[in-house]
């Protein structure tokens, strides 16, 4: 639609059901350095609103910035959020939604340079579409796969903020927590020194 949002990497779309997260949140920021590929983040205002809501909902007695949230989100959002087109008795379920509640989300995929759709709710949006449905596991595996160094990095950065904090934190944990499991067990065996 705008073509300011035209990118040379791989545009990847951030659902509300990850940007919620501040693991999720964190460990995208950090395992996006050093990758082979550009990776471009892009969010829209009304995912950014769903976001806000879900916070706060579980915060409610936390400042403005809810808990930190909001400052984390333009180290990893350097673009402006995405616009899209209105679309009056969309077909939703015919291309392949399965909520009419998330057509903004693939409304903003459509009109814009999306590669990766990352969202918790794989099943809810088209598997055959123009866009890569991802779950955060999967993408956080991938990006883990694709560059060892770097995901030794963000778990080295990580534990020593912990430490510095005087927390005693496994980082898998959260990750967990965030469902997922297979690249939480992937950072419990680089912190093991299993995958070197």
């Amino acid at each position: 639609m705008s073509s300011e949002h035209q990118s040379q990497g791989v545009g990847v779309l951030v659902d509300a059901n990850v940007l919620f997260s501040i693991t999720l949140l964190r460990w995208l920021y950090f395992m996006t350095g050093g990758q082979d590929i550009e990776l471009v983040f892009y969010t829209s205002e009304d995912i950014l609103a769903e976001a806000r809501y879900h916070r706060r909902k579980r915060m409610p007695d936390a400042g403005s910035d809810l808990g930190f949230w909001e400052s984390k989100l333009p180290l990893l959002f350097r673009q402006k959020p995405l616009e899209f087109r209105a679309r009056p008795g969309y077909p939703y379920r015919d291309n392949g939604l399965r909520d009419a509640g998330d057509q903004h989300v693939h409304f903003a995929a459509l009109d814009n340079t999306i590669d990766i759709l990352l969202t918790q709710n794989i099943t809810d949006f088209p598997q055959n579409g123009p866009y890569r449905v991802m779950a955060p596991d999967e993408f956080l595996y991938w990006l883990g796969y694709a560059s060892p160094a770097t995901l030794k990095r963000a778990i080295e950065v990580q534990s020593g903020y912990y430490a510095r904090q005087g927390v005693e934190a496994k980082l898998s944990s959260s990750l967990r927590r965030a469902q997922c499991l297979r690249f939480a067990d992937m950072v419990e065996s680089v912190e093991a020194g299993a995958l070197d």
